[in-house]
């Protein structure tokens, strides 16, 4: 038997400590047959990459706000946002009425 452990983690930076983790599978044991070491696993009707993305996007709806605005802030992005948000019909984006082509 094998025991398969694995989780999901969300990091921006290799020296900090990670945003959020999500366990996504705990203790799943998976037979081998100890006669042949050859033989293969196969799961009918699984898919692990299917399986890890289903898991990493509901960790990613249930994620707290808090923390969508840690990543926005550490990404160095929030330096750009304003609010309100620009308007493009005002200084600096409306064309200056004293120039002219």
């Amino acid at each position: 038997m094998f025991l398969l452990n694995a989780g999901v983690s969300l990091c921006v930076d290799n020296k900090q400590a990670c945003l959020y983790t999500v366990e996504v599978m705990k203790d799943i044991l998976l037979p081998k047959p100890i006669c042949n070491l050859e033989t293969k696993i196969s799961l009918a009707n699984i898919s692990a990459s299917d399986f890890l993305k289903d898991q990493v996007n509901q960790a990613l709806d249930s994620m707290p706000e808090y923390v969508s605005d840690l990543f926005i802030e550490a990404t160095g992005v929030k330096q750009y946002m304003e609010d309100p948000s620009c308007s493009r019909s005002s200084a600096p984006y409306s064309q200056d009425p004293s120039c002219s082509k």
